[in-house]
């Protein structure tokens, strides 16, 4: 039962770190940050009004807005969803980073070009004339984004490429304290869709940032955001060139990520319920003692002894343990064939001629023979028995 008990600790170990590992994933998640799951959300996406849609972010706690990470849940059921994430404070913007993504497109195989089948947009509000005149100049100034796509791709957090224009942009950010958010469903109802979309509230100052605050590092113009988002596996500058958050941060190249840790958590256990099976199947398979006939028991049931293998006794107890090893005692027909050819059992004289027979009941003492107790000395006499009165 040892084995068993040990496999079964082993087996046990693995799928609590298993567990671990998808809990502490998604811990990271919901530690520092507010997650919005669009499957669970989508009576607000359907939101009519303007606060029913709209999710606040503040300075230290941004916002993940995320699709296909639900294990109960079909993404291919959201269809559409149109959210307004905010920052808390006024004089704070919003910055986007697409984490990862991975939506249905068709590339035209001969002139490079993409077709969205999935896209995700995203929007700023413009409130002067100047601003949306620049907007119809350059994709640059513009108040809407390009329909987003993009297949099997997440951003190296050690060196982050950001840019903010084309179909296969992976930022944007608004100096207003709102950014419009859209998702719209191809055709398509397959469901391997997936995004991870970052929302940041950033602080805009023509100087150095104040305390508790990093700089995102753009030219001239001071982004800071709260230093709490350092390392933290996330890119929350959200604009080119920049990704400071996570330059210098020992992630990833010299450890082992959180789905690298479930495979291999999930690989080691299958490994140990493997040994199990084969360490119970060469314990159960045990030959007899005749090994040209091998026999099927189970391990943990007590092998059968022969007559043969039964300990011999003496006179004097029974043989030590160290000599259960040798050959079985002969028969009886070989003993006395050895003697002679002799009929009839062998005399005890024979067997033992060094021991003096002694004649039956030699060594028993002569019993006393037993007295009434009236016939013992000191003894009072009986008194008679009463007289019976004749009627």
């Amino acid at each position: 039962m040892e084995e068993v008990a040990w496999c079964t600790s082993l087996l046990c170990l693995f799928l609590c770190l298993g567990v671990s590992a998808v809990c502490a994933e998604s811990a990271s998640a919901a530690d520092g940050y507010m997650t919005v799951d669009l499957e669970e959300s989508r009576a607000m996406c359907r939101g009519s009004s303007l606060t029913s849609n709209r999710v606040w972010i503040q300075p230290e706690r941004p916002v993940l807005l995320r699709l296909g990470h639900l294990p109960n849940h079909d993404p291919a059921r959201v269809e559409q969803c149109e959210l307004r994430i905010s920052a808390s404070d006024a004089d704070y913007g919003v910055s986007i980073t697409i984490n990862s993504m991975n939506l249905d497109f068709r590339r035209n195989q001969f002139t490079g070009s993409i077709s969205c089948r999935d896209h995700v947009r995203f929007s700023r509000p413009w409130d002067s004339f100047m601003a949306k005149a620049l907007a119809k100049v350059s994709d640059v100034f513009s108040d809407r984004s390009d329909s987003i796509c993009r297949q099997n791709y997440e951003v190296d957090i050690n060196r982050p490429e950001l840019y903010n224009v084309g179909k296969t942009a992976n930022i944007f950010h608004s100096t207003k304290n709102e950014v419009g958010f859209e998702y719209e469903r191809g055709s398509d109802r397959s469901s391997d869709k997936e995004f991870t979309i970052v929302a940041t509230a950033f602080r805009k100052t023509n100087g150095s940032c104040p305390d508790e605050f990093i700089r995102c590092g753009i030219k001239s113009v001071s982004y800071c955001i709260s230093e709490r988002l350092r390392c933290d596996g996330f890119v929350n500058c959200g604009f080119p060139g920049s990704g400071v958050d996570e330059e210098g941060c020992s992630v990833a190249s010299g450890t082992m990520s959180t789905h690298t840790f479930v495979w291999v958590t999930l690989v080691l256990a299958l490994a140990v319920f493997i040994c199990c099976l084969i360490s119970c199947a060469l314990r159960c398979w045990v030959p007899a003692q005749s090994p040209a006939h091998p026999r099927l028991r189970l391990w943990f049931a007590p092998p059968s002894r022969s007559p043969a293998d039964s300990r011999p006794t003496s006179s004097s107890g029974p043989v030590p343990a160290e000599r259960t090893h040798l050959s079985p005692l002969p028969s009886y027909e070989s003993v006395v064939g050895q003697l002679g050819g002799m009929q009839s059992p062998p005399a005890y004289k024979d067997l033992f001629p060094e021991r003096p027979v002694t004649p039956p009941g030699a060594d028993l003492l002569p019993l006393r023979p037993l007295l009434k107790a009236s016939d013992r000395p000191g003894t009072p006499p009986a008194a008679p028995p009463p007289a019976v009165r004749r009627v």
